[in-house]
């Protein structure tokens, strides 16, 4: 079983990568740092859970389907 915050970083990168949006265009959108969601996609920084659930409306999606 992966380890729920690996298939976060997946997610989010292929997210990003799938909405054809710039990871500043997101930041903008999550109200944080350009870096934060770089930090986050490369597991060296984790997201408060007021951030995941912006992202949840950004990328309309279900909170389950980002951690696995």
């Amino acid at each position: 079983m992966k380890d729920p915050m690996e298939n976060f970083r997946k997610n989010l990168k292929e997210k990003v990568e799938d909405s054809k949006m710039t990871q500043r265009e997101l930041a903008k959108l999550l109200d944080c740092d350009q870096s934060s969601i770089s930090l986050w996609i490369n597991g060296k920084a984790e997201p408060k859970v007021s951030v995941i659930l912006k992202m949840l409306e950004v990328f309309d999606m279900d909170f389950y389907d980002l951690f696995r």
